[in-house]
């Protein structure tokens, strides 16, 4: 459950981030977000595993609660956007886009997992995969006709913001 709230979130704190800020802002924003959820990504399991071995799995949900209230004491110290976003800017919830992150990595990550306990070829394994494909393909086309995406995909074609190029 922690995880699947987990997915649940990230794509809604990078809309936030896109639809929150000036665009001179938004791209360095993003670098940071993309940075710190790479950081939690690659040190989330060594952490766990550092805390579950001499203590239990239990423990890893104590671990929330230190960065929990960090994150309520430093939301007191951001400052209220001084221009709001047009009215009806953000007023729909793109609940397919939603859905569809949400289960992509979803998917891809059950089959990984089940394809590296078992065999890449046992069922289900193929299936969840073709699904985690197919979901980022209709995530792709969703987001390019819904009028309120979670994240405008032109963001994909900024210099600064794609995979392998460096800002010039």
């Amino acid at each position: 459950m922690q995880g699947s709230g987990a997915a649940l979130v990230i794509p809604a704190t990078l809309a936030v981030v896109a639809a929150d800020l000036p665009e001179r802002r938004r791209a360095p924003a993003i670098g940071l977000w993309t940075a710190t959820v790479a950081v939690a990504l690659a040190s989330g399991p060594a952490v766990g595993g550092l805390v579950t071995q001499p203590w239990g799995w239990s423990w890893v949900f104590l671990l929330n609660v230190p960065f929990g209230a960090l994150a309520l004491a430093l939301t007191a110290a951001v400052p209220a956007p001084r221009e709001r976003p047009p009215s009806g800017l953000l007023t729909r919830l793109d609940l397919p886009g939603v859905v569809l992150s949400t289960l992509a990595p979803l998917l891809l990550t059950y089959g990984l997992v089940r394809g590296g306990e078992h065999s890449f070829l046992a069922p289900p394994v193929p299936h969840c995969l073709a699904g985690a494909a197919l979901c980022v393909l209709a995530l792709l086309v969703t987001e390019r006709r819904t009028p309120q995406p979670l994240m405008d995909l032109d963001l994909l074609r900024t210099r600064s913001l794609g995979a392998g190029r460096s800002p010039r």
